[in-house]
């Protein structure tokens, strides 16, 4: 018998391993501030997904933030900042589509959309401050 999912519960398509693309990502202003990054995109809680990111710097330090919330528009809590209060409010466009807006302390610091390719193989996240576009392939498991 199929698993169902709440109404509102992350798309199966969002889920998942995905690998940072260096080469067709493009950092405004740059160089890239990464060599390499991996996120994993779980279901948590019901209707809740976990975002959990790990990117490895030029020099070889390590970046690992982890959020998880619903996809409804509110602020959750980024964990992964070093003396820095950050949410990530994540809106469902439509299945493929999804705005964040990042804030530090309460205030709006960055806003972008996320589009997932057609096929589910792609994500690709613009910055609507800066233009950054980062991209990630699906990772199979």
């Amino acid at each position: 018998m199929p698993v169902m999912l709440a109404a509102d519960a992350p798309p199966g398509i969002l889920l998942g391993r995905w690998a940072l693309d260096i080469s067709r990502s493009s950092y405004k202003p740059g160089p890239a501030p990464y060599v390499s990054g991996v996120r994993v995109i779980t279901s948590a809680r019901g209707d809740m997904v976990k975002i959990t990111d790990d990117l490895v710097r030029p020099r070889g330090g390590v970046v690992h933030v982890e959020w998880t919330g619903r996809l409804d528009g509110n602020d959750y809590p980024a964990e992964g900042f070093e003396d820095y209060s950050i949410t990530y409010a994540y809106s469902r466009v439509d299945d493929h589509t999804y705005d964040v807006v990042q804030r530090s302390d309460g205030k709006a610091v960055g806003s972008a959309r996320m589009t997932l390719s057609a096929d589910g193989r792609t994500m690709t996240t613009v910055s609507s401050a800066t233009g950054t576009t980062t991209i990630y392939d699906r990772v199979a498991p």
